[in-house]
């Protein structure tokens, strides 16, 4: 993705998450959003800091049904 992308997620029940986005060592690079969701589909938006390399990230959406990881490639 070029620095600004758009992150579609289905959570299936009401309740706490928190999406973030780490590095491949591992380190938080940003949270996206923490707090409460509603079952459903959810669009959130990310502007990749402009000190951040091209490389793979991940996106990790934590939620009480358990954590889902999406890799992601940014371009600059």
């Amino acid at each position: 993705f070029n620095p600004q992308t758009r992150f579609q997620v289905t959570i299936n029940t009401n309740g706490f998450a928190g999406l973030e986005v780490y590095d491949i060592l591992g380190r938080r690079i940003e949270s996206l959003y923490h707090g409460w969701l509603n079952a459903g589909n959810h669009e959130f938006n990310w502007t990749a800091p402009a000190d951040l390399s091209s490389a793979n990230y991940f996106l990790t959406l934590t939620t009480s049904s358990g954590k889902v990881v999406q890799k992601v490639c940014l371009l600059r």
